[in-house]
């Protein structure tokens, strides 16, 4: 038994030995006659364990020299990137890799390699098969160039390339159509569709129609849209991409023709204006015989058509004088510069000359084109023109530059002569009211009814003037004496006076007048005028519907008026102001219980300006609102400081001007200076005066209602002095009334005034307002009103008006 066991292992034995060498020699076979490369590898070393024919064919090696070398002596990544592929392969982590193998002869090639692990025996090797994909790969890149080459022609190209489906959709389109469009990007143009470009969306299937049967279509001229709605021409190169089951979609290409269709348009209305220009035009040969002409040219010179005058000369269409000037001078003046152009006189066929413009430019073959235009109406036009440049054309009297140089005139004869002349300055008084109440149609007209009247009070040698707006001069030459301006000046306003009738309604309205006198006020022009404008003011100022002669004094008052008006303006860029304050005392309490904010200013040049003086100009030369505003932002702010010091109940009282009062923003602004400084509501009163509030007493009714609703305070300043009724007291919400320092100045020695101050506080206090007396400087007075149960007063008694940094010492040491 144990010999027939022994036998049959080695049988067993024999017959694995017998499989494995014929399985041995099928994988030599298959390794030896395979057409792919093939390697096997040591992974540890990189040693090439074998190698088959066909690897040494391809890379040009013996088998032995193969055997001899590491993988990574032909592989062109260098030992580290091929150990790392090897690492991959082994542990199976990747199994296809592509490299650059390099030849014997130094040729490189792509290869793609599969690679796996195998065990020959107790080894653990790595089996590699390798293919070469050099050509592939050149033809890849190859594609890829063309791609990208088409791509770059596609992007770049200056002509609109798109590709489109059969029923108008973008399938693609490049930056040039999309630019070409006004579109911002592809993607905005690609969300459209063709029915979006075409101007006639209709337009679009008819051009399908004609070209789907050849299968493309060539130079169309279309008009297309625009993003923005404008339109576009354009000239479409488009043909169908095809299968066999049809059309797949259509490419187009797109040149954008706006300014040559837009130029042939111009060419087109150009020639066709040629044959329909009013201006007469014609060709004339170096014999100056016509060649050509319009029927302009025929018409304008009184010929039934324009063949007649073909072959007849461009001299027979104007005067002997001018056919030798034509001949000596502008023909030759052609010859040299080529062209020349300028005025004439036309002889038509029936005799009449016309003045005319004409022109003669010199063209190929030594003929000349000859433009000819009637000027017979511009000639009146210029006349026109001229005289409006020195005439009002409201009024038709001279305006101010026609004024000034009649003026000139004069003042050369005044000198020469020794003689006297007067230049009166004329401003209508209160016009704007009549302008802006009842239209302007009335206002030209009250202005011209004016000017005539004015025109009847002086002589045909005197020139009478319209400077613009209501303002006129007149100029009185030749006067024996200096004395004489004054009585035109008189009967000029009496003239005025007089009701004036216009489209059934009766007005009344007076003037100003102001008179300088040569030589006494100036002796040139300008000088003269503005002197006149001076006493012009001054007139206004005592009254208005006077005249006031100029002297040296109004002049003065007039500069310092500008002086302050010109720093005042500055001051306020400048913030030059300062705040003031003036305590509030109570008189129950002996406590100040608050300060009245005031507005100081110091001109550089002439000092301290009194507020009655500079608020009143601020009012007029419109800067008031920021200068009161500013005044009611830096009070607030102070105010504030000093309550966070530790006086928290200290009232504040700030004046509003009359053109606040008036400002359509007010309680907005106030409202924003509540909240930038912090300041409690209840803590500011805001003064007006009854002269403003009445001003417009509805729209101040409403406008105090909205601050009252903010929180804060108002006060009804210089009661007593105003012309407000006590209806309207009533109607405003009032909280507090100031008496007038007229008032308290005389409360301890006239009885009446006493008893009006006794009067107002006890109305006040049954109206539930508080009552602060101004301008108190003595305590007989104080004693007075704290008898009469006067609540508040203030005044040079406790403190004049001091700076914010006094103040705050002031306020300590009560």
């Amino acid at each position: 038994v144990f010999v027939a066991q022994h036998v049959a292992s080695a049988i067993e034995q024999q017959r694995k030995a017998d499989a494995l060498r014929a399985s041995e020699r099928r994988y030599r076979q298959m390794f030896e006659n395979n057409r792919a490369v093939q390697f096997v590898l040591d992974p540890q070393s990189g040693a090439i364990v074998d190698a088959n024919m066909a690897a040494c064919d391809f890379y040009g090696y013996t088998r032995d020299e193969l055997r001899a070398m590491r993988i990574w002596d032909i592989n062109v990544l260098g030992e580290q990137a091929v150990r790392e592929e090897m690492a991959l392969a082994r542990q199976q982590q990747r199994s296809y890799f592509v490299f650059r193998h390099m030849r014997a002869n130094g040729e490189i090639r792509d290869v793609e390699v599969h690679s796996g692990p195998v065990e020959v025996g107790e080894r653990k090797l790595l089996y590699s098969i390798v293919h070469d994909i050099t050509e592939r790969r050149r033809a890849e890149q190859a594609l890829l160039r063309s791609e990208e080459k088409y791509r770059n022609i596609f992007d770049y190209a200056s002509v609109g390339i798109y590709q489109s489906t059969r029923d108008g959709r973008f399938i693609t389109a490049n930056p040039s159509l999309a630019r070409m469009l006004g579109y911002d990007s592809v993607e905005d143009l690609l969300a459209r569709s063709l029915e979006d470009v075409y101007w006639d969306p209709a337009e679009r299937e008819q051009l399908i129609l004609r070209f789907e049967p050849v299968g493309y279509a060539s130079n169309h001229e279309l008009r297309w849209r625009r993003k923005d709605g404008s339109p576009i021409w354009v000239q479409l190169n488009a043909h169908a991409i095809e299968s066999q089951r049809g059309v797949l979609y259509f490419e187009g290409f797109v040149y954008d023709i706006t300014e040559r269709k837009e130029a042939e348009e111009t060419l087109s209305k150009q020639s066709a204006a040629i044959m329909a220009s009013m201006d007469g035009i014609g060709i004339v040969n170096d014999r100056l015989e016509f060649t050509y002409a319009n029927e302009s040219l025929a018409k304008l010179f009184g010929y039934p058509n324009a063949q007649i005058l073909l072959g007849r000369s461009l001299c027979d269409l104007y005067e002997p004088h001018e056919q030798v000037r034509l001949i000596t001078s502008i023909v030759p003046t052609v010859s040299q510069r080529g062209r020349w152009r300028g005025e004439a006189t036309g002889l038509r066929r029936d005799g009449a000359s016309f003045p005319q413009e004409m022109s003669l430019t010199a063209i190929d073959g030594g003929s000349m084109v000859c433009v000819v235009r009637d000027i017979t109406e511009r000639t009146y036009a210029e006349e026109q023109i001229k005289h409006l440049a020195y005439h009002d054309a409201l009024t038709n009297l001279p305006n101010r530059l026609l004024f000034k140089d009649r003026l000139t005139v004069a003042l050369s004869h005044a000198q020469r002569e020794k003689a006297h002349l007067a230049v009166l300055f004329l401003d209508l008084d209160r016009f704007k009211v009549i302008n802006d109440s009842l239209g302007h149609n009335i206002g030209d007209q009250l202005l011209q009814a004016v000017a005539s009247r004015v025109q009847m009070c002086v002589r045909e040698s005197d020139t009478v003037a319209r400077l613009g707006g209501d303002e006129f001069t007149v100029l009185l030459p030749r006067l024996g004496h200096s004395d004489d301006a004054a009585p035109v000046a008189q009967k000029i306003l009496e003239a005025i006076r007089h009701p004036f009738h216009i489209e059934g309604r009766e007005f009344f309205t007076t003037t100003s007048i102001g008179i300088s006198l040569f030589p006494e006020d100036g002796v040139d022009a300008e000088t003269l005028i503005k002197n006149a404008d001076t006493a012009m003011y001054q007139a206004k100022e005592v009254g208005r519907d006077n005249y006031q002669l100029f002297n040296a004094l109004v002049n003065a008052k007039a500069l310092q008026r500008i002086a302050l008006e010109h720093g005042l303006r500055r001051a306020a860029m400048n913030e030059e102001f300062r705040v003031h304050y003036q305590p509030i005392f109570d008189l129950r309490s002996g406590k100040i219980s608050g300060m009245e904010a005031l507005l100081r200013w110091t001109h550089a040049d002439l000092g301290p300006v009194p507020p009655a003086t500079f608020i009143p100009l601020a009012e007029a030369t419109g800067v008031m609102i920021p200068i009161g505003m500013w005044a009611l932002r830096q009070a607030c702010r102070q105010a504030k400081a000093w309550h966070d010091a530790g006086f928290k109940t200290l009232s504040l009282a700030v004046n509003l001007s009359v053109t606040q009062l008036q400002q359509p923003d007010l309680v907005a602004c106030v409202r924003d200076v509540l909240r930038d400084t912090g300041i409690p509501p209840r803590l500011l009163e805001l003064e007006i005066t009854e002269s403003s509030a009445m001003q417009s007493p509805e729209t101040s009714v409403r406008t105090l209602y909205d601050l009252k609703k903010l929180g804060i305070r108002i006060s009804l300043d210089d009661f007593g002095t105003g012309h407000s009724s006590l209806a309207y007291l009533k109607r405003f919400p009032i909280d507090t009334l100031k008496i007038d320092q007229s008032f308290v100045h005389d409360i301890t020695s006239d009885p009446d005034t006493a008893a009006i101050v006794t009067a107002i506080i006890a109305m006040a206090h049954s109206l539930r307002l508080k009552v602060i007396a101004e301008g108190v400087e003595f305590t007989e007075q104080a004693n007075f009103l704290r008898r009469h149960a006067c609540d508040q007063m203030q005044g040079f008694l406790i403190k004049p008006p001091i700076g914010a940094d006094e103040f705050y010492e002031f306020l300590r040491m009560q």
